[in-house]
């Protein structure tokens, strides 16, 4: 089954969730369901967008979107950390509430309903987790559009089995304050994770520079051909792309060949980095003082 037909699944799943909530929150007047029936349909909202991301990301280069939409990865994967991190808040700022002003629930209610909840989002995440292997590329590389989907249904699963775990609690020895603790554990775990992936995108949508570019250069500069070399871009548009362009100066004319012969070794070696576009534009040294990094943005 392939990652499309996962999230759609997972999709329909949740709005199972939704639907029951919703019928059991108006039957049994519980406004708490009600409420958490608008949390889930915001979870299925999330994933749809998630699914939209990654079936732009399925699509070719055309010759108005020459780098094709490798981005959609790290567009989807931002957003749907940034509302889940809210999502998270409101859970938290609710937990504390139901501890200070604690209410009385209908516990086998509760139980029965939260473990529909649990098994669903459990079964959710376990189908659209990331599969490293089935990536067709020889490196195993993590979608971050997925595993912010992956946190999201995991965090939804920790909590409904954390209702359950409050609900039998309540049941057993009437202790009221089990469910908003474990919520409020589960809710800082979460966006905790939810800020690396969010920090991750951000990052690369802002085409910040991987950190290996010192290890790069040097490797470049090796060489006994290359003087030096200057107006350096390296960006990571999606979790396995790198492309990298740079202006390199050589000490001396060479002919065409040994230029491209040069150029092939340095592809060679800079696709151990993880490097999947390369372009290099050779130069003499009338450009040996030109600036490291390109200032034409400044």
């Amino acid at each position: 089954m392939n990652q499309k037909n996962r999230f759609i699944i997972a999709i329909i799943l949740n709005s199972l969730i939704v639907v029951i909530e919703i019928i059991s929150g108006l039957i049994s007047g519980s406004v708490s369901l009600i409420t958490d029936a608008f949390h889930n349909f915001g979870d299925v909202l999330a994933l749809i967008i998630s699914l939209i991301a990654l079936l732009y990301r399925e699509k070719k280069a055309t010759l108005k979107m020459t780098y094709g939409y490798i981005r959609s990865e790290m567009m989807g994967g931002f957003v749907h950390s940034f509302f889940l991190i809210l999502s998270m808040l409101f859970i938290f700022t609710e937990s504390i509430q139901r501890i200070i002003k604690p209410s009385t629930v209908n516990s086998i209610y509760m139980i029965v309903i939260a473990s529909i909840a649990f098994l669903i989002n459990a079964i959710s995440a376990f189908l659209i987790k990331d599969k490293p292997h089935l990536h067709k590329d020889k490196e195993a590389h993590e979608d971050l559009n997925i595993k912010a989907s992956f946190v999201h249904l995991l965090g939804d699963a920790l909590f409904s089995l954390g209702v359950v775990s409050g609900g039998i609690l309540m049941l057993i020895f009437n202790i009221q304050y089990i469910d908003p603790i474990l919520s409020i554990i589960f809710s800082i775990i979460i966006i905790a994770e939810s800020i690396d992936i969010l920090k991750k995108t951000f990052l690369s949508l802002m085409d910040a520079a991987p950190e290996q570019l010192n290890k790069i250069t040097n490797q470049i500069l090796s060489h006994s051909e290359i003087k030096s070399i200057h107006d350096i871009h390296i960006i990571k548009p999606s979790s396995k792309d790198i492309h990298f362009s740079a202006h390199i100066v050589l000490k001396k004319a060479l002919s065409l060949e040994k230029i491209e012969n040069l150029l092939e070794v340095l592809r060679c070696e800079l696709a151990s980095f993880g490097i999947t576009h390369i372009l290099f534009q050779p130069e003499t040294e009338k450009y040996h003082n030109s600036e490291y990094l390109c200032q034409s943005h400044n």
